[in-house]
């Protein structure tokens, strides 16, 4: 237990770069630019599209420090990973299955050694893992069964990076970014033998993709960018929409807390559940939201 949690903290401390929030842009100086009715149009476009979707906290779920990197919900339970672990848990959070490195030798042959954002879908687990040479332009979705978590198959992608991946039930299409801070989604057909599909453009760049699931016609992205946004992103135009933020930005030292995946899942705590980690305090937080939509 002593070796996780300093992995733990190496990596907290690897990612507290992103922790410092930018200058506020000189918003008077653009505006004075403008004539007086073109920059209250804009911020008239601005506010209407802020209140479109909405994602409110309702309630907050103190869980294992060790689940620090990916969320899936499954019919009574929930699936939890870390980049070297996945757990099963019931609806209360107590451990019910638990796998230490659960990846074949043939792939931490090839260097694949970190699990990422996870997805249930069909009755399996998937879940994005990394290799760290980005270069190679090779990554990997894994299936593993999610009642004993073992390992199931795999397939290698010509990606740069998979921080997460999403599968889109009905259609079963697989969803994921080639880089961590994106403005395209990468698309694949499960059950073409993982054919590549023409991509969806976003209307912003999205930075610092932690976690990504698919419900009520959009992909939900969790990002580790200064304001710990939630994201919408249309499924069928690609019009992304900050709904919210996990505002989890206490600080100890030099680290705040990291976001990390995201499940959608509509539950009577909400449609979506935010994974955070907070290792200098020893503990994680899974937050749920209810999302409003507009009206």
């Amino acid at each position: 237990m002593i070796g996780h949690t300093a992995a733990l903290l190496v990596v907290f401390a690897a990612a507290s770069g992103c922790g410092t929030s930018p200058p506020a842009p000189a918003a008077a100086d653009a505006a004075s630019a403008l004539p007086a009715d073109a920059s209250s149009a804009d911020a008239e476009a601005e506010d209407d599209a802020a209140q479109q979707w909405k994602a409110t906290l309702t309630a907050s779920d103190a869980v294992d420090l060790f689940y620090s990197q990916g969320v899936a919900r499954i019919p009574d339970g929930w699936i939890f990973s870390a980049a070297g672990a996945l757990w099963r848990t019931d609806d209360a959070f107590v451990q019910l299955a638990e796998r230490d490195v659960p990846l074949p030798g043939e792939l931490t042959a090839l260097g694949f050694n970190h699990i990422g954002g996870i997805d249930f879908a069909e009755g399996m687990l998937y879940a994005a893992v990394e290799q760290h040479d980005f270069s190679r332009n090779e990554q990997a979705v894994v299936r593993f069964d999610p009642q004993t978590l073992d390992y199931v198959d795999h397939v290698l992608l010509a990606q740069h990076e998979a921080s997460f991946m999403a599968v889109d039930e009905p259609t079963m299409t697989a969803y994921l970014s080639d880089r961590y801070s994106d403005d395209t989604l990468l698309r694949y057909d499960i059950k073409a033998g993982w054919k590549p599909l023409a991509s969806l453009p976003m209307s912003q760049k999205v930075e610092h993709i932690q976690g990504g699931d698919i419900a009520q016609g959009a992909i939900w992205l969790s990002c580790d960018d200064p304001v710990q946004g939630i994201y919408r992103v249309d499924l069928a135009s690609g019009a992304v929409v900050q709904v919210g933020s996990v505002n989890r930005q206490e600080k100890v030292g030099d680290f705040r807390p990291e976001v990390e995946g995201i499940d959608a899942s509509q539950l009577s705590s909400g449609l979506l559940h935010v994974l955070t980690g907070e290792p200098l305090k020893l503990t994680s937080w899974l937050d749920h939201f209810e999302v409003a939509a507009p009206n």
